[in-house]
């Protein structure tokens, strides 16, 4: 038998070591790309109608909120998915408006001949004192005007919602006037079954004048998913003397 002198035999097992620590780097290197093609298969696999899904769901919430039939739901869902629009998207008369005061909010619900609605809500604010929190919709008093501080307005149109948030001043024997108001980038907007694009806040009017009222409105675009093209919305909030309502488009 040949026998290695000490110093090959060493050389020997060194190459030996070598190669032996580099097969887990080449094992580490298989399993991370298995797994990348693995995780791209995943995500390619999740359905398109996931979030369509997703989106009819929500919108049926807003129509069971305000006892919308399940046969009007289904069929204005279908007529939406499939390039057409409602009522309430296309400038139509409404056939019905009510108002009612429900958790400390105005909600107005306006319905229209094919079953669709539209929901304006008003925050009511509630007394406090210098001392108390401010939080929420509340009135802090003053000697000669009140101020009605970070009252929510929004609206609900099933295929999209917006609400933001107005600060504004009752004056006793005065004009009315806004304070301040969220900016575009705080408006809290959501689109269903289609995107929301081109925000905007507006003070149209800070202070009342005779008649008029002291006016916020925000602003916002709808674009449908399905080829019911696009819609412009707008929420406007109003204050003329101790009066304040919301509108809707």
């Amino acid at each position: 038998m040949l026998i290695l002198p000490l110093k090959y035999q060493r050389q020997n097992i060194n190459e030996k070591r070598t190669k032996m620590s580099h097969r887990p780097r080449r094992v580490a290197a298989v399993s991370a790309a298995a797994f990348i093609v693995i995780a791209s298969s995943l995500a390619i696999a999740v359905p398109a109608s996931a979030s369509t899904s997703a989106d009819a769901a929500s919108m049926r919430e807003t129509w069971n909120a305000y006892d919308v039939p399940v046969q009007t739901q289904d069929r204005l869902l279908a007529e939406l998915t499939s390039g057409g629009t409602w009522d309430a998207l296309d400038g139509s008369a409404p056939v019905s408006t009510e108002t009612m005061v429900r958790a400390g909010t105005e909600e107005t619900v306006t319905r229209f001949a094919d079953g669709s609605i539209s929901v304006t809500e008003l925050e009511l604010p509630t007394a406090t004192d210098a001392r108390a929190s401010l939080s929420g919709c509340k009135i802090l008093s003053q000697t000669h005007y009140d101020s009605r501080r970070f009252c929510n307005v929004s609206t609900n149109v099933v295929v999209a919602s917006a609400a933001y948030t107005v600060t504004y001043r009752v004056v006793q024997g005065g004009p009315s006037s806004i304070v301040s108001r969220s900016s575009a980038s705080a408006m809290v907007t959501r689109g269903y079954l289609g995107n929301i694009s081109k925000k905007q806040m507006v003070t149209a009017r800070t202070a009342q004048s005779g008649s008029n009222p002291a006016v916020v409105i925000g602003r916002w675009t709808w674009t449908s998913n399905h080829g019911a093209g696009s819609r412009d919305y707008w929420l406007q909030f109003n204050v003329r003397g101790t009066s304040t309502w919301a509108q809707n488009n």
